[in-house]
């Protein structure tokens, strides 16, 4: 531990003054979970997948005002990426799983929807078993843990939300970890979904969907129908460190 005194505005003990150098934050071990592939994409792809013109228009949407706006930018990119050669989507996979080792992140969780790129199950399923493949392949060259999570659009058809999750269970031993559910959840609650995170929960794959932060605590806790089956959200934690260390 430092030494040091605790100040703040004159005051003792609510903030750490030291001469030692703070310790660098890149190089500490972090779990980087749920991670939206698309919206990680780095600039200068998105800005060469683009193309110069689309590149530009896209480097003026700076200062979001709502979800909306973000996600106006983000369908952007996830389109130059569904609808370019497959190359695209391994390149974005590639330096995702760089961009997080660089930060000194040890296991890696990309949040994706293959049922979004490819309407064939076939596809679908070689889309998804590419992912894993280029991701695990560029996390063992640099030392990293890579996983993936399948999850549902909460303002997908219906039919989509136990798609996923059975799409995730055909490769719940084979590199996909988790089960999730992304969108505008003040608008969509997590009640039709129950029977969606109940077969991945069945599965072993952890319950790990976007919620709390528009509905507040109605929106995660077990007293929702959503969980009522599956289990409440996963503690990150505990279940990651067991899939990196079995024994």
């Amino acid at each position: 531990m430092r030494k040091g005194r605790l100040v703040f505005a004159g005051r003792p003990h609510l903030r750490m003054q030291s001469d030692e150098p703070m310790r660098n934050l890149a190089l500490l071990p972090k779990a980087h979970l749920h991670l939206h592939l698309e919206g990680a994409m780095r600039p200068a792809t998105l800005a060469e997948l683009s193309g110069e013109h689309g590149g530009q228009q896209l480097f003026g949407l700076r200062d979001f005002k709502s979800l909306e706006d973000f996600m106006s930018l983000y369908r952007v990119a996830a389109r130059l990426v569904c609808e370019g050669p497959r190359e695209n989507l391994l390149r974005l996979v590639r330096e995702v799983v760089e961009d997080a080792a660089v930060d000194g992140v040890v296991w890696i969780e990309p949040h994706v929807n293959p049922l979004t790129y490819k309407d064939d199950p076939d596809a679908v399923l070689d889309l998804l078993d590419a992912v894993i493949d280029e991701g695990r392949r560029t996390a063992a060259r640099l030392g990293v843990g890579f996983g993936v999570l399948v999850y549902a659009r909460r303002n997908a058809d219906p039919s989509e939300a136990v798609a996923a999750p059975r799409l995730a269970v055909r490769r719940a031993d084979k590199g996909v970890v988790s089960f999730g559910l992304s969108g505008d959840e003040a608008r969509y609650g997590p009640e039709p979904f129950a029977e969606a995170f109940a077969v991945a929960h069945d599965a072993g794959l952890i319950s790990a969907p976007h919620a709390g932060e528009l509905a507040g605590p109605v929106g995660v806790g077990p007293h929702s129908t959503c969980w009522a089956r599956g289990g409440s959200p996963t503690v990150y934690g505990r279940s990651r460190t067991r899939l990196s260390s079995p024994a």
